[in-house]
């Protein structure tokens, strides 16, 4: 059985819902966790957290994108 799918390099709340419907009513009660990884997916985070049932902020992939102060602020 199936708890959580933890989703990486989610762009935008349309990737949550594409995944959602990929797993058809036989998934309905599988949560999704958006992996944030880039400054794109924080940028439409408010968007992102609507959809998914919870997020992971990947530091080791965000850290190309942003400088260390900025990273903690993120």
């Amino acid at each position: 059985m199936v708890d959580f799918i933890a989703v990486p390099f989610v762009a935008s709340k349309a990737d949550v819902l594409n995944l959602r419907e990929s797993l058809g009513p036989t998934g309905c009660n599988i949560g999704i966790l958006a992996k944030i990884d880039t400054i794109d997916a924080i940028h439409q985070y408010d968007e992102i957290i609507t959809e998914a049932d919870g997020v992971i902020f990947v530091r080791n992939e965000l850290q190309w994108e942003l400088q260390a102060e900025k990273l903690v602020l993120a």
